[in-house]
């Protein structure tokens, strides 16, 4: 720590730009965040999958944050020392005069920025995955739409007028960093995370940028300075400008961080100074989407996921970056899509309880309740019933918006099994049950192809709105079989302060203002009575998508030949569906129909494509003969 001021008077700002607001909050050495403030931001949407912004909204909602914690702190502005921002990694444009450009096909200047889950680019995507560039190994093997040289060859081919107009092209963070300081120093984290930059050979791939033809993107240095260069996390960018001291009210000697993605800010916000817990630990922001991030010394090629970028988070050390497309989004859909949302919203704001609330005080009714049925049919493996059993027939493929990790399939889509005409608040509470219980799954199913590949996950780290929920924060533990550690108060907000701390001098290294401005947490417990059921659950989330694929192959026209084969004699329909619901089958014939006399398999079956699976059910729960 240096001696840059009294130690009980000096504070830090860190500014939050998510998707649909602003957040700011003011701090204390000791990580103690005294105030907040937010404000919602625009967000234009001029098409089916077009999500779009302005960069100078997001401006003036910034500074209105930044006056707001300091007057209602009480903050002498001599007094900030560092302020830090992150956003979301939305693409931003401005012309030679730092003006904005629109990026919109409506042509508006206030439409200068697409919000990063525009989804225009991506065929776009597909074509720069089609290159096998070597830059690719980095982000998982396939880049995504998400991400912004699919949309800046979308912007060339499709608005080139606009796109020859821009002579600075920014991530969100950024852009704010560049416009609080006037100086144009772009971060290791969006580069690397969001741009293709290879940081731990300080070097872009000019192979790919040729060939998909946006080489004037380097040559013109419209995505990095000539003079400014790369700046790494916690690095220091420079000063507030006096446009920016007049408009915040800051003084020219408070010192702005390197900008950072929001998620990665969250991820920052949620880890210890220990080395061990680093590296073991997988940070969890979850809200609309979910991202986590796990770091290793190493770098940890894991397929569809994005990644290893080094030094993208913590300096030092190469993260790995999954996502789950969907978790508070999804979960509010199935809630406000029910018929008896209504009546549910109504009993919410009678009784000002949340809508989530009210649904898990219901769920942990249920499940306190002797069910007859549901012990009738499940006595043979279960002696008593588990926590989460009340979704025993009701099953959620949550990828309703596609799968980011561990397919990394936009084309994927939702299932639900076990539908009734019911309109009951208890019918909507098995459903809304099943579908946390899926996310949790696909959480699972993350984790397990990460500790494959490299990485040594022990311990989950959770903040977000979503982290919230008790009953989610229950199924995650139990699902994962991991214990996990709910970060209290504003993580975001937290890792924010500890960069900006570390950017204005204070403390000198990250680890360093991990150990002083510490996080709150709470630990939630395994239960592990429920492994077994879960096992289950988690096979049929597993053989769910599985399905989805085999009628994606039905019906694309292509393979379809197959199947029509297979319409007449050569199956005993009725005899297999006798078999099937007597439960003596072999899992065998559960895939391929019954055998023929001779012993071979159906005649219709492409045997030069098929690989008879082990009709031993360990092959398909490997994990049974260890857990109860």
């Amino acid at each position: 720590m240096t001696d840059a001021g009294d130690g009980d008077t000096v504070r830090f700002i860190s500014v939050d730009v998510g998707t649909s607001s602003v957040r700011a909050a003011l701090a204390k050495t000791d990580g103690t965040l005294l105030g907040h403030a937010s404000r919602p931001i625009n967000i234009f949407r001029p098409a089916d999958d077009y999500a779009e912004q302005s960069s100078e909204n997001i401006w003036r909602m910034s500074c209105e944050c930044i006056r707001e914690v300091v007057a209602t702190t009480f903050t002498n502005s001599a007094d900030v020392k560092g302020l830090a921002f992150d956003a979301t990694c939305s693409l931003v444009a401005l012309d030679k005069d730092d003006l904005p450009v629109s990026l919109s096909p409506s042509l508006d200047p206030k439409q200068n920025v697409i919000l990063w889950a525009d989804q225009r680019s991506v065929h776009e995507a597909d074509e720069i995955n089609e290159t096998k560039d070597v830059a690719l190994k980095y982000v998982g093997g396939k880049i995504s739409p998400e991400m912004q040289l699919p949309k800046l060859l979308w912007l060339k081919r499709h608005l080139p007028g606009q796109y020859a107009k821009v002579a600075k092209f920014f991530d969100l963070s950024d852009f704010l960093s560049y416009k609080s300081t006037g100086n144009d120093q772009r971060s290791c984290c969006t580069l690397t995370c969001k741009w293709t930059y290879m940081h731990h050979e300080k070097a872009w791939s000019t192979e790919l940028f040729q060939t998909v033809g946006l080489e004037d993107l380097l040559t013109e240095n419209k995505i990095v300075s000539a003079t400014n260069g790369i700046g790494e996390v916690s690095g220091c960018v420079g000063c507030l400008n006096g446009q920016t001291c007049k408009e915040t009210g800051l003084s020219r000697a408070t010192m702005v961080a390197v900008g950072m993605i929001d998620a990665h800010c969250g991820g920052i916000g949620c880890l210890s100074e220990n080395k061990g817990d680093l590296t073991s630990t997988l940070a969890m922001i979850c809200g609309t989407s979910n991202c986590l991030m796990a770091s290793n010394l190493t770098p940890a090629f894991v397929k569809n996921v994005w990644g290893p970028y080094y030094g993208a988070m913590i300096p030092g050390l190469w993260l790995s970056e999954a996502g789950q497309s969907a978790c508070g989004s999804l979960i509010d859909f199935i809630i406000e899509d029910s018929s008896y949302y209504a009546t549910l919203k109504a009993e919410s704001e009678e009784t000002n309880r949340s809508v989530y609330d009210i649904l898990n005080s219901e769920v942990l009714k249920m499940e306190l309740e002797p069910n007859s049925e549901m012990q009738m049919e499940l006595e043979a493996t279960f002696s008593k019933p588990v926590a989460g059993m009340g979704s025993w027939k009701t099953h959620v493929y949550p990828d309703f918006s596609g799968n980011r990790s561990p397919l990394a399939d936009p084309t994927l889509r939702g299932m639900i099994s076990g539908m009734s005409l019911n309109r009951t608040k208890r019918d909507l509470c098995v459903r809304y049950l099943a579908t946390i219980q899926s996310i949790c799954y696909g959480t699972r199913h993350i984790i397990e192809k990460m500790n494959a590949q490299g990485h040594q996950i022990k311990t989950l780290s959770i903040c977000g709105g979503v982290s919230k929920n008790g009953l989610l924060l229950r199924e995650l533990a139990n699902i994962t079989s991991l214990p996990l550690r709910v970060i209290l108060g504003e993580p975001v907000l937290l890792g924010g302060v500890r960069v900006a701390a570390v950017a204005s001098g204070y403390y000198k290294t990250l680890q360093e203002a991990m150990s002083r401005m510490p996080s709150e947490f709470e630990m939630v417990p395994v239960d592990k009575r429920c492994r077994r059921y879960h096992l289950y659950k988690y096979h049929i989330y597993r053989e769910m998508w599985r399905d989805q694929i085999k009628y994606r192959i039905m019906m694309d026209g292509v393979n379809r030949a197959v199947f029509d084969a297979a319409i007449p004699d050569d199956i005993d329909e009725e005899a297999y569906d006798q078999r099937l619901l007597s439960g003596d089958i072999t899992f065998e014939e559960m895939l391929f129909g019954l055998k023929k006399a001779n012993g071979n398999l159906p005649g219709w079956l492409p045997k030069n494509n098929i690989k008879i699976p082990s009709t031993n059910a360990m092959h398909w729960f490997p994990q049974a003969k260890q857990q109860d």
